[in-house]
């Protein structure tokens, strides 16, 4: 099983959707930063358990 950074892949999720919207829709931009901020931890949670497993 191979386990991604998954870090790196939120950010470049993030970038992409950033560039995709408008620079001057400010609201839009800002619930793409919160959706962010309330996924980041899970998903960093599901790599530590997923390395967790990959060790044993």
């Amino acid at each position: 099983m191979r386990v991604l950074n998954l870090k790196a892949v939120i950010q470049d999720t993030v970038k992409n959707r950033l560039v995709n919207i408008d620079k001057k829709d400010e609201v839009a931009r800002m619930r793409v930063i919160k959706q962010t901020h309330r996924v980041a931890p899970v998903l960093l949670e599901i790599q530590e358990f997923l390395q967790s497993q990959k060790e044993r």
